[in-house]
């Protein structure tokens, strides 16, 4: 895979749309390395974005991402590895998550969520 920039936002034009008033038009941007690693950008979003590390949420401007680590979006949650997934999936289709389908709220407080893609409804 070359390298791309994907974008995460609640612009309908985003490569991972998050239905979410939380998160902003240009929320993020994600860059997947040759070798797969995600370092991810803060868009000068309003709501911030933050990545769990060592038991707390810290604010991430810009750095790269473990696939354990857990990344917020606004209040919206998930896993770099599922985001390195998604993206990884194919280049050109757009994930989009309805905002009460997705994660929200602290790290450990995970429930069975949602994912609304162009395929249809799939359980996670």
């Amino acid at each position: 895979m070359a390298i791309r920039v994907f974008s995460i936002g609640r612009k309908p034009s985003s490569d991972i749309v998050f239905d979410d008033d939380s998160v902003s038009r240009l929320h993020a941007e994600v860059v997947v390395t040759r070798d797969g690693r995600l370092y991810v950008t803060d868009c000068g979003s309003t709501s911030g974005t933050a990545v769990w590390r060592q038991g707390r949420w810290q604010a991430l401007r810009q750095g790269f991402v473990a696939g354990d680590e857990r990344l917020r979006f606004g209040r919206c949650e998930m896993s770099a590895a599922e985001l390195g997934l998604r993206l990884s999936k194919d280049e050109n289709a757009t994930t989009r998550f309805i905002a009460s389908d997705v994660v929200s709220g602290e790290a450990g407080n995970r429930g069975h969520s949602k994912v609304v893609t162009g395929k249809g409804i799939t359980d996670e």
